[in-house]
């Protein structure tokens, strides 16, 4: 009788929960929630063991106890219990990570392949579109890409990189780059930040900028004699070029959409501001799905770009100070400083994008997580602990 290992069923759910929340994040038939039930159901063991024993307390409190408080304050604030249950329930994909620790299973690997596929897909696009195979702007591609609500496709003069193919989970690409940075996996750095840069938005192309200017200077080398060239390099690169990325960067924040992008979360912030000024909302928000009056678009809106302020308003100081302290926890771990760096640029993309708090966003708190308890393992030489209990549930 063939016996299929629980290593490989759990790694196929996560394989594809990971292609269904990068490809295709609105989920309009519900996968992510059946893969995780499932997942959850099949490692139940792993999941009793975790919540008896209560290895991970950051984990247990965001994954378990807030969403069922985002809930109850949220319904009692905006009597809406829909819009209540659909965003307070995010948090709990948190938990997916439980069993990809117990099986030992090689999340960051994982996740950077699926990543990688995003990014050569981005470029693929731009390069038909170059060569005259087909044009981005009116294209099958392009009305199956907006039928699936996967992002945004097209290309313009108005838009920062005049290619605009932006994957709603492309923010993520900095992960990848980060990656394959730290490895010296060049192919793949390039492929990825030619990605990012052709996914048309500012924040995306100034974070790789940012995350290749720091780590050049402040990582380059182990060698304090190579990293003092590099560092010389990088300072004469930069002064002989200055006039050019400054032109360029210019050209960039005043380009016609940009410029109406600024305008329109100029409006935003006013009305955020202004639903703040309330005591109550303020700290106790205005519920998920709440209304506030967006002056940059004159309506009222519930979602919009700034997504931290934004947050504030619909859950209150109370719950966000928890979750910021959540969000901001990786960065005193012992992962990787560069790595820390590209967590750090997702984190300020997601300042003028809503990617704070979102199926996506969780995904990569998972990451960070993973790789915060894996530095962890390996600190405390326990590399085989989880894979040993996990043949203590598996054989009981």
């Amino acid at each position: 009788m063939i016996r299929i290992k629980k290593h490989s069923v759990v790694s196929l759910f996560l394989i594809i929960y990971l292609f269904v929340c990068i490809f295709f994040p609105l989920d309009p038939y519900k996968l992510k929630i059946i893969i995780l039930a499932l997942m959850f159901c099949y490692s139940h063991k792993e999941y009793a063991s975790f919540l008896s024993k209560m290895h991970y307390t950051s984990i247990f409190l965001i994954g378990c106890i807030y969403p069922c408080i985002l809930f109850l304050l949220s319904f009692i604030r905006s009597r809406n219990i829909s819009n209540s249950a659909s965003q307070a329930y995010i948090p709990i994909l948190l938990l997916i990570i439980v069993p990809v620790l117990y099986n030992d299973i090689n999340f960051e690997k994982m996740i950077s392949v699926i990543l990688f596929v995003e990014a050569i897909l981005v470029v693929s696009i731009i390069a038909l579109d170059v060569l005259h195979i087909y044009d981005v702007n009116d294209s099958p591609i392009r009305k199956f890409y907006y039928d699936w609500g996967m992002g945004y496709m097209g290309k313009s003069h108005a838009y920062a990189a005049y290619y605009k193919v932006f994957f709603k989970t492309s923010p993520m690409l900095i992960l990848l780059f980060d990656y394959a940075w730290r490895n010296k996996k060049i192919i793949i750095c390039v492929i990825t930040a030619l990605a990012m840069l052709f996914s048309g938005t500012r924040a995306n192309i100034i974070v790789l900028f940012g995350y290749i200017v720091f780590c050049s200077y402040f990582f380059g080398s182990n060698n304090q004699v190579k990293r003092l060239l590099i560092r010389i390099v990088f300072c004469v690169a930069i002064i002989c070029l200055f006039r050019y990325l400054i032109n360029s960067f210019e050209s960039m924040m005043n380009s016609e959409g940009s410029v109406s992008s600024d305008k329109t979360r100029s409006g935003q912030m006013t009305g955020l501001i202004e639903a703040l000024s309330n005591p109550v909302t303020f700290i106790f928000g205005d519920g998920f799905g709440s209304l506030f009056y967006d002056y940059g678009r004159n309506k009222y809106m519930s979602g919009v770009e700034l997504s931290y302020i934004n947050l504030l308003r619909q859950i209150g100081i109370i719950l966000f100070i928890p979750f910021i302290v959540f969000v901001a926890l990786p960065l005193f771990s012992r992962i990787n400083k560069q790595t820390k760096v590209a967590y750090i640029g997702y984190m300020l993309i997601a300042w003028t994008n809503p990617l704070l708090f979102t199926s996506t966003a969780f995904l990569v708190y998972a990451y960070v997580y993973w790789l915060m308890y894996q530095s962890k393992i390996k600190m405390n030489n326990n590399a085989y602990f989880w894979r040993y209990i996990s043949d203590i549930y598996n054989n009981a």
